[in-house]
């Protein structure tokens, strides 16, 4: 199977008209159907796809690798000039989150509450196990961690502000995109 994987936002920018911030956002589009992979915080997906003249509209299936900002924030934009869509996350995505450095506690979940994206038209699928996305792309779920180097940082942490408690990131996952030379991982953050 063919597959064609396009970065739309990331760290770094080349090519006129392309803009960079910090976060992702990837098209992934096979024969069997055509996947977006995070939005990014939202400042730079749409014009950057105008600028590689992707439309957007062919998403079938949105998926989350995780519920921090940088990978969620343009998810209202994305299902205002879109449509309604199905979005795949695991449940803990949508949860609150937040870095705490030297005592500051900073807010770094999605932005949007679950309310508003489901007023914008998300249809959220939540699920902590794989599950297909479109047939040759699937979202891994929740990866166990089983060797004593896949550490968590301390600084992420979840739970109301006032009684925060270590986030152990269980809502981070994949995608598993089967091509002609084999399957092909491909990771959000990897927390």
């Amino acid at each position: 199977m063919e597959v064609a994987i396009c970065t739309l936002v990331e760290n770094t920018a080349q090519g006129r008209g392309i803009l960079a911030e910090h976060g992702l956002s990837l098209l992934v589009e096979s024969g069997e159907g055509i996947v977006l992979f995070d939005t990014g915080q939202g400042m730079v997906l749409d014009s950057n796809a105008a600028a590689m003249e992707i439309g957007l509209e062919r998403v079938e299936r949105i998926v989350l690798s995780h519920g921090h900002f940088d990978h969620t924030g343009g998810l209202r934009q994305v299902l205002d000039r879109i449509g309604p869509r199905e979005v795949l996350a695991h449940p803990e995505a949508l949860v609150p989150k937040y870095s705490v450095h030297e005592g500051n506690v900073r807010e770094i979940g999605m932005p949007e509450s679950r309310q508003i994206l489901e007023q914008k038209g998300a249809s959220f699928c939540l699920n902590e196990a794989p599950a297909e996305v479109v047939p040759g792309i699937t979202a891994t779920g929740r990866i166990p961690r089983v060797t004593d180097f896949e550490q968590v940082s301390s600084r992420f942490r979840t739970g109301p502000e006032d009684n925060l408690i270590q986030d152990m990131l269980w809502d981070d996952q994949a995608l598993i995109v089967e091509t002609g030379e084999g399957p092909v991982v491909v990771l959000g953050c990897a927390h």
